[in-house]
């Protein structure tokens, strides 16, 4: 912890698809260093990991801190990830470029270069879906791009649960949808759903039952 309140991070700790996480001492560089840490392969304990360590980190060392005390820009870093997916493309033949541009359109896994980042920092003032006396909602957001006719034009997109997260949870996660071949005609969809409210259903059945806002 900073003497002025502001806390940090030494620890080497990276998460993937909040679904398993890294913690240990090696550096994403090489350096010539003993190093050590260990691979939790567990999306139940990287949600725990989640709740306990990390989010309180992350408010205590930047979302709780000044604007101008703030020593980064998430906006800055988000918007200097300039990646380019479609490298392989260039060294094929313009008819093996077609086919697998087809394959991805058909598999809903991009085919054009359009793309949409969403950044879904949080929500504000949600009922409790969970009702008096049964905790606070365990709040969820589906993103799905639809095309005119109303029909999915990139796979649905859905965030980790933030369970017993009040009216104001927080994700600070980062949504993509690829492959958007007319995106002036698309429409962005956003559902904000609890895991547990409808009828007692798992969240991931339970979330297409309940109607479009």
């Amino acid at each position: 912890a900073h003497r002025d309140g502001r806390a940090g991070n030494h620890a080497k700790f990276f998460v993937v698809d909040d679904i398993c996480y890294y913690l240990g001492s090696q550096n994403l560089y090489v350096a010539n260093l003993a190093e050590w840490g260990i691979i939790v392969d567990s999306a139940a304990q990287t949600e725990k990991m989640l709740e306990e360590y990390w989010t309180p980190l992350w408010a205590a060392a930047f979302e709780n801190v000044p604007a101008e005390q703030r020593d980064f820009s998430v906006d800055e870093i988000l918007g200097s990830l300039h990646i380019d997916r479609n490298d392989a493309l260039d060294d094929m033949s313009p008819e093996a470029q077609e086919a697998a541009l087809l394959a991805r359109k058909a598999a809903m896994a991009g085919g054009s270069q359009n793309q949409l980042a969403v950044w879904l920092k949080g929500a504000s003032s949600l009922r409790n879906a969970d009702g008096f006396g049964s905790g606070s909602s365990d709040a969820y957001v589906v993103m799905r791009v639809l095309d005119a006719d109303g029909k999915d034009v990139s796979p649905p997109q859905r965030s980790k649960v933030i369970n017993d997260g009040g009216p104001n949870p927080t994700w600070n996660a980062m949504m993509l949808f690829e492959g958007l071949e007319k995106p002036q005609s698309c429409t962005l969809k956003i559902n904000v759903y609890d895991k547990d409210s409808l009828f007692g259903l798992p969240f991931e059945a339970s979330d297409w039952l309940v109607k479009d806002d």
